[in-house]
């Protein structure tokens, strides 16, 4: 009888300690990460949200327990025009580590830090989906106008508007 109480209790034991360990928080050392200030919190987001901007001049991942945001070129984007060429120097590396749950990862010419955010995942999400929208519109209108105007559509389909009114 001691037996099998004792191994239900190890059989509890190993399950929740499995929990534990896969928990989000867990698969990061925490020492890695110190809490986070309100100015620091709000900075980032805010430097977060204007590089979304840049979307086309970024790698984005997103699955259910990341945001992951990286450039090979840094900043350089921001400030050169997207057709002259850049030089890659990797200490210009940039990437921005978001994970549920738990904060972000931010890495930069050299320099990197990590503040715990639990609610930044959230936030940034539904600020994604919302620049996506407004980028994916703009983008599609910009290369809509210029696929009729370079390949001669344009005055083929102002006629049809025309002709429709």
């Amino acid at each position: 009888m001691k037996s099998k109480k004792l191994k239900k209790i190890i059989k509890q034991s190993l399950i929740e300690s499995n929990q534990v360990t896969n928990s989000p928080s867990s698969i990061f050392n925490d020492y890695l990460f110190t809490d986070v200030t309100d100015e620091i919190k709000s900075k980032t987001r805010n430097l977060i949200y204007r590089i979304l901007k840049f979307r086309d001049n970024l790698n984005i991942t997103i699955n259910e327990n990341h945001i992951y945001i990286s450039s090979e070129n840094g900043f350089d984007f921001v400030k050169h025009n997207a057709n002259s060429n850049l030089l890659n120097n990797p200490s210009d590396y940039l990437s921005i580590d978001i994970i549920k749950d738990v904060g972000y990862l931010f890495h930069w010419q050299d320099k990197r830090f990590a503040f715990k955010d639990s609610n930044l995942y959230k936030d940034v999400l539904s600020k994604v989906e919302i620049t996506f929208k407004e980028l994916n519109e703009e983008n599609f209108s910009e290369i809509y106008a210029l696929a009729l105007k370079k390949s001669g559509l344009s005055r083929d389909s102002n006629l049809d508007e025309l002709f429709s009114s």
